[in-house]
């Protein structure tokens, strides 16, 4: 009995010392697994970290308030709209991304915010309220959709548009026109040896030249001229001098007016005829009488009459409808201390209408001296 006893006591001590052996490999199975699964998962969270960490670069550019800042960033973001949240800038509703919010981030990302502002665009036909992030005024209104030429008329030109909350827009058109002028023609004069001093003769018709002008015309949307700028100047045909002779011969003296004496009337004159100084006459006429001269300056730039010829001493101007063109005639002032005598009707003026006459004079001493007065002229028988 104690022999059994005792191998049943070493019989157990030998399975519990068995038993111990194969919870102590368990627990040493287990400890080694844990410290496994440990070194897995912290390697896959390492790998994790270094493979998800992006370096990215965000610039913001605020034109109106003349900022513009860069700044590279590590972020575990996803996308360009989890970043700049990561970052803490927001992106408002006129501000314009580079790239669309939802985009997958890569690393070495470049993420650009330009800050934007609401400008209404006024044209003669249109009016727009656009977003731009531009404050230079020819870009803003090129990023709106708008083609300003150099022409064009802007209010904000040269400006910084966040000046100003509008924007007027004039389009200029240009256009060329081309005119014909006409190119006056100078007068020349030249001595002539074979004329009487005062005498005037037009030996070269003037002709007037011609030139074609270009012009730069700016005209806004509605018609209107802006502005006309001469571009060229072109002469298609060049002008002819007009030639006149002036005479340089001396006039010889005039014959001495008869004295009262000599231009007595016979008795047989009568109004409607008779003899004066052996002239017979045919009608006789109290006039009122002026005088003039030759010279071009006092007859509207010529020197000849209304019939052609030379206006010198011996040449009257009458009313055609008194005393026809080209009658001869006689004058003699009505108080008889003045005589002209015979004369020829082959002018006529502006003021000499009805009974008057204007005696031509060599000079303007002569026609000085003679004045204003009554006369008597008599028609002479042709």
């Amino acid at each position: 009995m104690e022999f059994d006893e005792l191998y049943k006591q070493k019989r157990l001590a030998e399975i519990n010392r068995r038993r111990e052996q194969k919870r102590r490999r368990r627990f040493r199975r287990k400890i080694c697994t844990a410290i496994t699964l440990a070194a897995l998962c912290s390697a896959t969270m390492g790998t994790y970290y270094t493979v998800s960490a992006k370096e990215v670069t965000i610039t913001e550019i605020n034109e109106f308030e003349g900022i513009n800042t860069t700044m590279t960033v590590t972020t575990h973001a996803g996308d360009v709209a989890d970043a700049l949240k990561e970052q803490g800038i927001e992106v408002g509703t006129t501000d314009k991304l580079n790239k669309s919010a939802d985009t997958e981030l890569a690393d070495n990302e470049e993420i650009v915010v330009r800050r934007g502002k609401e400008i209404k665009v006024v044209t003669p036909s249109s009016e727009e309220t656009v977003v731009v992030t531009s404050a230079d005024t020819h870009e803003a209104l090129r990023e709106a959709g708008y083609e300003a030429d150099v022409e064009d008329e802007i209010n904000l030109d040269g400006a910084n548009i966040a000046e100003s909350e509008t924007v007027e827009l004039k389009t200029v058109t240009v256009e060329y026109e081309t005119v014909e002028e006409e190119i006056p023609f100078e007068t020349v004069y030249e001595e002539d040896p074979e004329s009487y001093v005062g005498e005037e003769t037009v030996a070269a018709e003037g002709v007037p030249g011609t030139k074609v002008l270009t012009y730069k015309v700016n005209r806004y949307e509605d018609g209107t001229e802006k502005s006309r700028t001469l571009e060229s100047e072109v002469v298609s045909a060049e002008p002819v001098n007009e030639v006149i002779l002036q005479g340089t011969k001396e006039k010889p003296a005039p014959t001495a007016a008869p004295t009262a004496k000599t231009a007595a009337v016979t008795s047989t004159a009568t109004e409607s005829g008779g003899t004066i100084n052996g002239y017979r006459y045919t009608k006789k006429i109290t006039m009122n009488g002026t005088a003039y001269t030759g010279s071009p300056s006092q007859n509207g730039g010529s020197a000849l009459t209304a019939m052609g010829t030379p206006a010198v001493y011996g040449v009257v101007a009458v009313d055609p409808s008194v005393i026809p063109l080209g009658s001869k005639v006689f004058v003699v002032s009505a108080d008889g201390k003045y005589v002209y005598g015979v004369a020829r009707a082959e002018d006529t003026g502006g003021a000499i209408k009805g009974n008057k006459i204007d005696l031509c004079f060599n000079s303007n001493s002569e026609a000085i001296q003679f004045g204003r007065r009554d006369c008597i002229v008599y028609v002479l028988e042709q």
